[in-house]
């Protein structure tokens, strides 16, 4: 656990630090679990042996909560600056006071704060190693110091001081990341070139004031000409009343009805019935 408190001292990165320091708690847990053999078996009571395993229990229950605040709060932050650095933070109390409020919360928690969960769960445990052995105990309060000082320290650097930089400056409470949906966007990119295409055209004025109920329009009768792509055919299919097509397969060009879809290409020559 010393160790591992060293370790998270000299991180540089918040998300990193958070983690160093999970591990720190997760060694209390293990401390407090496991301290119930020493107990029995120095005194031959389970006085403190109980003491151990509810400071264990807490104190899993507290990492769980107090960990999660905190990656939530390196995630709100990462998501505006895109940065995990602590050196690319600082005073960010001056733009996000509320927010800044909440994370000294839960940093002051993880120190273990007395009035916290941080600091019931780690108290029992070190209360129970003194019943067990000093070294124990006196090994545990150094961990603790040592949370305590990377904790504190982090807020001093991301939250309190001058504001950094310009990223810090632009945050905002309200600043909410923007979510584009592929539906929406392809329907403002079609709308968009459709009317670039129009104007292009020169039929944006053309287009009629109201559109009939019925977007189905009627196709001149078989056996007449019809215009594709520059080609004029004549139709072979038997004599029918008529045909209908939707709307978007056709377009008004200077009075004649043309498919807008390309014609197959057919290596057989077309024959007139």
């Amino acid at each position: 656990m010393v160790y591992i408190g060293f370790v998270a001292l000299v991180q540089t990165d918040m998300k990193k630090l958070i983690a160093y320091s999970s591990i720190a708690h997760m060694g209390f847990v293990t401390l407090g679990s496991f301290l119930v053999y020493d107990i029995i078996a120095g005194t031959g009571a389970v006085q403190g042996a109980g003491m151990g395993i509810d400071g264990a229990m807490v104190q899993m229950v507290s990492h769980g909560l107090i960990s999660g605040a905190l990656f939530l709060c390196v995630g709100v932050m990462y998501d505006r600056v895109h940065s995990r650095e602590i050196s690319a933070y600082g005073g960010v109390v001056n733009t996000m006071p509320k927010f800044a409020a909440f994370m000294v919360l839960f940093a002051l928690a993880n120190a273990g704060l007395p009035g916290t969960s941080g600091f019931v769960g780690e108290f029992l445990v070190i209360i129970a190693a003194f019943k067990a052995n000093f070294w124990y105990a006196f090994l545990a309060a150094v961990t603790l110091i040592l949370g305590a000082a990377y904790t504190l320290w982090l807020v001093k650097r991301v939250i309190f001081g001058e504001v950094a930089n310009h990223h810090v400056a632009e945050l905002t409470g309200s600043q909410l990341p923007r979510v584009h949906h592929p539906r929406h966007a392809g329907r403002r990119r079609a709308g968009r070139g459709s009317v670039a295409r129009a104007a292009a055209r020169g039929h944006a004025g053309d287009r009629p004031a109201s559109r009939p109920a019925d977007r189905r329009q009627q196709v001149a009768p078989m056996n007449s000409e019809i215009t594709v792509t520059g080609t004029t055919l004549v139709s072979c299919m038997p004599a029918l009343p008529e045909i209908y097509l939707t709307a978007r397969h056709l377009r008004a060009a200077d009075g004649r009805r043309v498919l807008r879809r390309q014609a197959p290409q057919v290596s057989r020559p077309r024959s007139r019935c």
